[in-house]
């Protein structure tokens, strides 16, 4: 088992190493910008409609409210979508 496994993680490796990596940012994001709220954006997106992730997309949403005071959260989701969603 543990020798499939291997051969398995080994081929997942070789594959993913093909593809060249983002470096990841030196720099923090853009500051909280009062004076254009357009630029305070926290994206989600969602693939299918598993309430187990449109759930906490919702729970996250909510949070936001609170934690991040002037932030716009916005969902994007692949269709067909089957899920519901409040527009607040």
């Amino acid at each position: 088992m543990r020798e499939y496994g291997l051969r398995s993680l080994s081929a997942s490796d070789a594959k993913s190493g093909a593809n060249p990596s983002v470096p990841i940012p030196d720099h923090a994001p853009s500051a909280f910008n009062p004076a254009n709220p357009v630029e305070n954006v926290i994206a989600y997106s969602l693939f299918g409609s598993n309430p187990r992730y449109c759930e906490l997309a919702v729970m996250n949403a909510e949070m936001t409210r609170d934690v991040f005071k002037g932030w716009t959260c916005r969902v994007f989701w692949t269709l067909p979508f089957q899920g519901t969603f409040s527009e607040d």
